[in-house]
């Protein structure tokens, strides 16, 4: 189905990601390819009353297939008009939702498509904050966008402020490098199209152990090139645990004991042993608890020549840091009658390879498997 758009620039939302995508130029004529949310983003520096969706410019392949006349139900906004197709918008830059119906000929069955059009005033500064956690000895960089043509400089006032979320405690002046919390500034957004600029806030890199924590920041002002500013939306950076804990845990359930868990895993810490018979293999899975910011490695080492692991290093980023990764634990035979002990070391690494810190250590039990010799027999 295709339909015209006149004066708008047209942008499709994907219903299992809502995030308006902006198609680089204008268009007049769109295709709608699936059922979902289709948005219209209009860009105007005075105040846009009506959108013209006329039904007639509706074509279908289906043939006899009918187009109902627009519908809303949005609040302030309304569907009038000889033809019914006018959409006078709600107030301001609240989006109206506008629904077109195909009914089919054949089996009379009908496919709704829901459009979005929301009217934005341009030149208006807006912000957006860091899209990934952001790592101690890190930089979190706001990005501050006066969107449409300008002709001179904006001057855009700011206020910075810790602000709990999301699992997150609220950062304050120690977690900032140069900067306090709460905080004010100004940033100068070049005249241009769509011109942007950046405020940068550096993160402390200090040695406490802390959770993750987060501050926000919102527009307070324009000057300059235009007074609108977005001062309802603030964006949030989140700061990653200093120092990563890994967890550990047996997958199988095997305790120090040697028992099992019926499948359940069994936390391992220093103070437990995983066990492990000469010969044969075990296994672990580590995490981490918090998300590392950068990517980070762990290298494993044993202080055992008969024990090896595959893998002998795990890489976590933000995206994985708490999907468990499994590690298979081998004991090689020895000519021995002795049960044996082994340690695995956890070393954190950057992504330049360099050490970090020793983040935790996993005792192993070794069960020898060899007869005694003949005179040890009494």
């Amino acid at each position: 189905y295709g339909f015209t758009t006149p004066a708008a620039r047209a942008a499709q939302l994907d219903p299992q990601d809502p995030t308006l995508t902006r198609i680089a130029q204008p268009s007049n004529v769109d295709r709608l390819r699936q059922t979902g949310t289709y948005a219209y983003l209009m860009e105007v520096d005075s105040p846009v009353e009506t959108v013209t969706l006329p039904t007639a410019a509706f074509t279908t392949r289906q043939t006899g297939a009918t187009v109902a006349a627009p519908t809303t139900d949005t609040a302030g906004a309304s569907v009038g008009g000889d033809d019914g197709d006018v959409v006078t918008l709600g107030p301001g830059e609240t989006p109206t939702l506008v629904t077109i119906r195909v009914t089919s000929p054949n089996t009379r069955s009908t496919l709704d498509y829901t459009l979005t059009i929301q009217r934005i005033f341009c030149p208006k500064a807006s912000l957006t904050g860091p899209t990934d956690v952001v790592g101690e000895g890190g930089v979190a960089e706001f990005t501050v966008l006066v969107c449409g043509p300008t002709a001179a400089d904006v001057v855009v006032s700011w206020r910075a402020e810790g602000a709990a979320g999301g699992g997150a405690a609220a950062a304050d002046s120690a977690d900032l490098s140069g900067l306090r919390l709460p905080s004010t500034g100004t940033v100068t957004v070049p005249a241009g199209h769509d011109a942007t600029a950046v405020i940068s806030f550096p993160i402390a890199d200090d040695a406490d152990a802390e959770g993750s924590e987060s501050f926000t920041v919102t527009l307070t002002g324009a000057a300059g090139g235009t007074e609108r500013y977005d001062d309802d939306a603030p964006a949030t950076a989140t700061i990653a645990l200093s120092d990563p804990t890994l967890n550990l845990h047996a997958p199988d359930g095997m305790d120090g004991a040697g028992g099992t868990g019926a499948g359940a895993e069994t936390p391992l810490t220093a103070s437990s042993r995983l066990i492990i018979t000469e010969g044969a293999a075990n296994a672990y899975t580590m995490q981490l608890q918090s998300p590392p910011g950068e990517s980070v490695t762990v290298v494993i080492h044993s202080n055992h020549d008969g024990i090896t692991t595959t893998p002998d290093r795990v890489t976590f980023t933000n995206g994985n840091y708490n999907t468990p990764q499994r590690v298979t634990v081998n004991a090689a035979p020895d000519g021995d009658d002795n049960n044996e002990t082994a340690t695995l070391t956890h070393i954190l690494t950057n992504a330049d390879g360099g050490l970090i810190e020793i983040i935790d250590q996993l005792p192993l039990f070794v069960a020898d498997t060899d007869p005694p010799e003949d005179d040890d027999i009494c």
